[in-house]
């Protein structure tokens, strides 16, 4: 059985409400429960997957009747790396490239230049994206 590196559900999910946002942007916030609808989430998991985003400041909320979320920034200038990091955290792929006491071999490791290539990579792909590239792509 192969296994690869893995972006959990809350990265999927959440990048997906990110997107749903994106394509509202402009129109004024939109109620969460309409996001988790459009979205097929549990409204539960929205709320989850809102509140690991707000402190990015990537989104603005607002309370009352006509309250709800909407992006901060416009699509354009919201790239994937923010989001991702945001819900899943850093992008490294092995945990000894930022914290080396947790093997007695980091120093010395030969695979080492594996990791830091494959952790530059993937910060360059997520850092190249933004959401209204995303949008462009699903027209």
């Amino acid at each position: 059985m192969k296994t690869m590196l893995r972006i959990s559900t809350k990265g999927r999910y959440g990048l997906r409400l990110m997107v749903r946002l994106a394509k509202n942007f402009g129109n004024g916030p939109m109620l969460l429960s309409d996001l988790s609808k459009q979205e097929d989430l549990s409204l539960k998991y929205a709320e989850h997957l809102v509140r690991l985003l707000k402190p990015t400041k990537l989104l603005k909320s607002y309370r009352g009747a006509n309250g709800g979320y909407e992006l901060a920034l416009s699509p354009e200038k919201v790239n994937i790396k923010l989001i991702i990091e945001a819900l899943e955290g850093t992008d490294y792929p092995v945990e000894c490239l930022h914290s080396p006491d947790i093997c007695d071999r980091s120093e010395t490791c030969p695979s080492k230049i594996v990791w830091n290539k494959l952790e530059v990579a993937i910060s360059q792909t997520l850092e190249s994206i933004n959401l209204g590239q995303l949008l462009q792509e699903g027209d």
